[in-house]
C-alpha cells in the first residue's frame, strides 16, 4: 500500500489537471467575474466533504496565514481566469505551474530552507521548460497546406 501523501498528492493532481482545463471551456460563455464568483460557490460546497474528512483544529496564527493563502490563492484565480480569455489552456497551466519556485525562493529567505544540488537543477529546468512553451515558434506548413498551395 502506498504511503498517504502519494494518494493524496496524486488526488491533487488529477483535481489541478482538471481545474485547469474546465475554467477555459467556461470562459466560451461567462465573464471572467461571474466564472470567479461560481469557482468560489464550487470551492465553498467543495469544502464541507474536506472539513468531514479531515480533523479541524484552530490557532488563531495557523488561521491567519490560512486566511492570507486563501485571498492570495483567489487574487491570482482571478488574473488566470482573465489571462485564459487570450491564452491556451495547457501554456497558462504550465507558465502558472511554476509557482513552486518562487515558493522555493520564498522558503529559502524566510524559513532558511535550503534546496539540494538535484532541487536547483530541476528549478532550472522547469524555468526552462516555461521559456521554451512561451517561446513564440514560427509555425511550417502542414502537409496538407503544402499540397493545397504548391
Amino acid at each position: 500500500m502506498p504511503e498517504m501523501w502519494i494518494i493524496w498528492g496524486l488526488i491533487s493532481l488529477f483535481s489541478w489537471g482538471i481545474w485547469g482545463f474546465l475554467p477555459k471551456l467556461a470562459t466560451r460563455t461567462v465573464s471572467t467575474p461571474v466564472l470567479f464568483i461560481w469557482e468560489i460557490v464550487g470551492a465553498t460546497i467543495a469544502s464541507i466533504p474536506v472539513l468531514i474528512i479531515f480533523n479541524i483544529t484552530f490557532h488563531p496564527v495557523g488561521a491567519a496565514y490560512a486566511f492570507a493563502a486563501g485571498a492570495v490563492n483567489y487574487i491570482g484565480l482571478a488574473f488566470y481566469l482573465q489571462a485564459l480569455r487570450t491564452c491556451s489552456a495547457g501554456i497558462l497551466c504550465a507558465s502558472t505551474g511554476l509557482y513552486p519556485v518562487f515558493t522555493a525562493i520564498l522558503a529559502l529567505v524566510f524559513l532558511g530552507e535550503n534546496p539540494s544540488t538535484l532541487n536547483i537543477i530541476g528549478i532550472a529546468l522547469a524555468v526552462a521548460a516555461i521559456l521554451l512553451l512561451n517561446h513564440p515558434a514560427k509555425e511550417k506548413p502542414s502537409s496538407v497546406e503544402n499540397l493545397q498551395n504548391p
